[in-house]
């Protein structure tokens, strides 16, 4: 009887702890699915930057990475190179790079996986990658004690959600990795032609479910806001709490937000 009661009471708590897990991925969502639907926005692109570090080989690292997501190309020969880092464009947006006339891979045309072999030396190992509208890199960096990683992965026109790639993302890394860092971004569409209009629904909103800490600065035809929800994994910056930031700007004659989370680690 006593054992049954254990079972019944670990089963309990595995219950919970995925109910508040659950929870807490379904508030994160809810956030950027609100903001959307005041600013009638339509998602163009989702992406995810991360970083980690392990006690293992670098390049071993990012092979099996790309490997457990299917990303890896086998066909692209590891020869020793030294490139200058091609992938810096993948740091803009993909309206950015289209602007700049800088060049998207499109192997979405026609569905095939393609590797790009950036950086390949004793200290470094990069590829980037493309399967469809999934664009992307891994890049290793050896410190002595192993490696530091880096990881860029965007998605055009998405048809998964961010918490989805999260998963897949933090799965590949494994159990090894260590002192992980991800940030988040959103990138949509929204027909409002007034950007100060999209920036005050967005603010409002955030105070509606009592944000703290909102500051707001003017950039380029936009406008930058940072604030703390208590919903994301948060960082200090001068001694204040943020964890969200969200970004209103024209590009083409067209109004975009992008929505980042804990900051929005690309440029724009």
């Amino acid at each position: 009887m006593r054992i049954k009661n254990i079972l019944i009471c670990f089963t309990g708590i595995l219950i919970l702890t995925f109910a508040v897990s659950d929870a807490f991925a379904a508030e994160n969502t809810e956030i950027f699915n609100n903001i959307l639907n005041r600013t009638n926005s339509t998602t163009t692109e989702i992406g995810i930057n991360a970083d980690y570090e392990i006690s293992t080989d670098g390049k071993n690292e990012c092979i099996d990475w790309l490997k457990s997501l299917n990303l890896y190309n086998e066909k692209i020969i590891d020869e020793s190179s030294s490139n200058n880092n091609s992938y810096s464009n993948l740091l803009n947006t993909a309206t950015d790079v289209e602007d700049k006339g800088e060049k998207i891979p499109s192997a979405k045309d026609s569905g095939t996986l393609e590797n790009w072999l950036s950086i390949n030396n004793n200290k470094e190992y990069c590829r980037e990658f493309e399967k469809n509208n999934i664009h992307g890199y891994i890049e290793s960096r050896e410190n002595g004690n192993g490696a530091e990683v880096s990881i860029f992965i965007r998605e055009l026109t998405p048809k998964e959600s961010l918490n989805d790639i999260e998963i897949k993302i933090r799965k590949a890394m494994g159990k090894k990795a260590s002192n992980i860092n991800i940030y988040k971004y959103l990138k949509a569409k929204t027909p409002i032609s007034n950007i100060k209009v999209v920036q005050n629904k967005i603010t409002n909103y955030l105070k509606d479910i009592d944000a703290d800490n909102i500051s707001t600065v003017n950039i380029n035809e936009g406008y930058s806001t940072v604030a703390y929800t208590k919903n994301f994994g948060v960082i200090s910056d001068d001694g204040k709490s943020e964890d969200f930031n969200y970004a209103v700007l024209k590009e083409s004659g067209q109004n975009y937000i992008i929505l980042g989370t804990p900051l929005i680690d690309i440029s724009y």
